[in-house]
């Protein structure tokens, strides 16, 4: 779906009803237009942005016209169409119920479509513009985090306004907010303790508290849940690095600008910034014909069904049996072999649909997001296909998709398999026929209606409204992994029998990973096996490249090489040196062989054949300023590397995928999607 943006190409102000609005350098409405913003939306930032779907499900909506986004009155158009909806007046909108023309509730704008968020806050807008008659009797949307009155107080501290006028970024969600305060209260200190004042160790004090509480409990499974009054770990917090990642992250802004002074940390201090996700493992490594006894694994299960049963493991570690199809093995097979190509993440790899499909996004991030497109298309060119994936976890980049071409003839063939299958289904209505292609054609959406009752109270009830799925998932059948119509959303739906189906899949991976002929450390690919392909797919063509690092990265969507260097590019010193010293002879013999006197002795000394055969004197010289130059270039990247160490940097994507950073994530979850039995 592709977005208008009026505000990003030189407009500097938005004019909607009475009132024009300024834009600050980022193209948003300034928070003092909209004061109430973050206590309602959970963001103090409003983004003067509209997506097309959501243009014209308003327009579908109303009697007049909506003018193009080029028009100056574009968003007091936009605005007033939700105002129209709103009250009811210049509406095409019918009660699906009674069929009359009314007015439709910001709790019910699913019915058209439209996010209940997006129209609550389009009419915040029309209020503060002067375009409603009368305030508007709409709730506060809920906020990401419910809050106790004692955080809401905390919120309201000069120390920590002063914290986020001083890092706005951090202003930007009510999630740094929340992380601090979490953080205080694991530590038991207060806004105004934790800044030790009057001890003649300020930094130190914090350092020991720091080691002391908050990082014994982000590595403690069993830590006591300080929000669930003491009866134990909630099942939204998370531990590990991630998580003591963000408490200190947050937590040296907060005293930095409290005018506690934080000097570069080395990367063994608590208060280092410098994590590292995966570099433990990075010993860890499959080797090629250990890939290929993977696949055959994988393959023996969905030819010929075996084994039948295979083990699945609960969250309490109890073990117990269940039997896989040849529909499973297959799934698990074509994840393997896709992986293999493309490096995705287990979302990503879930939630491929078949073409081409604009992306989706909440109403928060309408303002964040580049449009994009998701899924699979085809070259006949070349016969290649090209993987789209929606990279949900790294929602900070502009354009949150990547594209990657499959050259592998076999992962090709299973991809145009199942395009096949979906073009099949559009010649068919026979639901023996669509089962059997793994193709749901209905669904039933689940909707939420405000009735009123006799005694004129009003409650919620969930009904159920039919919708045509033109979006196939490519791995598994429609709704195995993902709930039907939600592939290419923000946040697919993917919970319930959804969960199990992925459970089941990754106990088929860890069978492979333990039973082939030279099975692979459990204790790595066992507990994370579909992570684990990650990993494959990355040493795997990091020692097919040569370790190029950055073809890789770009391959394997990472952001930056960092990652890669220190999680999975373990290079053998033996390896790195034979690069090293080829380099090395190649560069000194096109400096060397410029010059006129003894440039063949130079030209032969640099010859593989020559070297290789025995030593010259010239030879041992160039070796012995090898060792030099290698010495020396080390020293000075530790120094390059030092001088531009960001403390500060934001965790790395792959930092932030296993470890599923998730400082109580309270978002409300997508809308339920159940297949239609038709």
């Amino acid at each position: 779906m592709h977005k208008l943006h009026t505000k990003v190409k030189g407009a500097t102000s938005v004019k909607i009803g009475d009132k024009t609005f300024e834009l600050d350098d980022k193209g948003r409405f300034k928070t003092s237009d909209f004061p109430d913003a973050l206590s309602r939306f959970g963001k103090p930032y409003f983004t003067p942005s509209m997506q097309e779907a959501n243009r014209a499900r308003l327009a579908e909506f109303q009697d007049d016209k909506i003018p193009s986004s080029t028009d100056p009155k574009f968003f007091e158009a936009i605005t007033q169409a939700v105002v129209n909806l709103y009250s009811g007046k210049k509406t095409k909108f019918r009660d699906p119920d009674t069929k009359q023309l009314g007015a439709l509730k910001p709790d019910n704008a699913r019915m058209i479509g439209l996010d209940p968020n997006f129209m609550k806050k389009w009419l915040y807008v029309a209020e503060i513009a002067g375009l409603m008659d009368e305030p508007t009797d709409i709730v506060e949307v809920r906020p990401s985090i419910p809050l106790t009155e004692d955080e809401a107080e905390f919120r309201k501290k000069k120390k920590v306004e002063k914290w986020l006028k001083e890092y706005p970024s951090d202003a930007q969600s009510t999630m740094p907010l929340h992380t601090l305060y979490k953080a205080l209260k694991i530590m038991g200190k207060n806004e105004d303790e934790i800044l030790y004042a009057n001890h003649e160790d300020p930094l130190g004090a914090v350092k020991d508290i720091v080691k002391e509480k908050l990082k014994s409990w982000a590595f403690d499974k069993d830590a006591v849940d300080p929000f669930d009054k003491g009866k134990g770990r909630s099942t939204k917090m998370k531990t590990g690095a991630g998580t003591f990642y963000f408490f200190i992250k947050y937590l040296r802004h907060y005293l930095v600008a409290n005018g506690l002074g934080i000097p570069k940390q080395s990367r063994t201090s608590v208060l280092s910034q410098r994590v590292v996700g995966h570099g433990q493992y990075k010993e860890l490594k499959a080797e090629s014909y250990q890939i290929e006894q993977m696949k055959d694994c994988l393959k023996q299960g969905y030819e010929k069904g075996i084994p039948k049963t295979v083990t699945t493991i609960d969250k309490d570690g109890h073990e117990s049996q269940w039997h896989p199809t040849k529909e499973d093995w297959y799934d698990a097979y074509f994840y393997f072999s896709l992986g293999m190509q493309i490096g995705f993440r287990a979302e990503e790899a879930f939630t491929i649909p078949v073409y081409l499909h604009p992306i989706e996004y909440s109403v928060e991030n309408q303002g964040v997001y580049e449009a994009g497109k998701v899924g699979t298309s085809y070259n006949p060119k070349d016969a290649l296909t090209t993987i789209h994936l929606f990279t949900r976890k790294t929602k900070h980049v502009s354009i949150p998709t990547h594209a990657g071409v499959i050259f592998d003839k076999e992962v090709n063939d299973m991809i145009k398999a199942r395009m096949k299958q979906v073009e099949d289904s559009k010649r068919t209505n026979s639901k023996a026929t669509l089962d059997s292609l793994g193709i749901v054609k209905h669904y039933n959406r689940r909707v939420s209606k405000t009735i009123t009752t006799e005694s004129d109270e009003t409650k919620k009830k969930i009904e159920l409204k039919s919708e045509t799925n033109t979006i196939h998932s490519l791995i598994g059948r429609d709704g195995k992994y993902a709930a039907v119509g939600t592939l290419h959303q923000e946040f697919a739906s993917t919970s319930g029998k959804y969960a199990t189906n992925r459970k089941h899949l990754r106990d088929i991976m860890r069978h492979c990973y333990t039973h082939i002929a030279d099975p692979l450390p459990e204790e790595y690919f066992g507990l994370m096996p579909l992570h684990s392909i990650r990993h494959l797919f990355a040493q795997y063509w990091l020692e097919e490249s040569e370790w190029d690092y950055g073809f890789v990265a770009r391959l394997g969507h990472w952001k930056t090489i960092a990652e890669l260097e220190n999680s999975y590019g373990y290079m053998t010193d033996k390896i790195f040196n034979k690069k090293w010293s080829q380099i090395h002879k190649e560069a000194y013999s096109k400096t060397l062989i410029k010059k006129g006197d003894g440039a063949k002795e130079v030209r032969d000394a640099l010859n593989e054949v020559v070297v290789a055969k025995g030593k010259t004197s010239l030879s041992t010289q160039l070796d012995s300023a090898y060792e030099n130059t290698a010495e020396i270039i080390a020293e000075k990247k530790e120094e390059l590397n030092e001088e531009g160490a960001n403390d500060d940097e934001p965790l790395t994507e792959e930092q932030a995928d296993e470890l599923e950073i998730a400082i109580d994530n309270f978002k409300n979850n997508p809308v339920d999607i159940v297949e239609n039995e038709k």
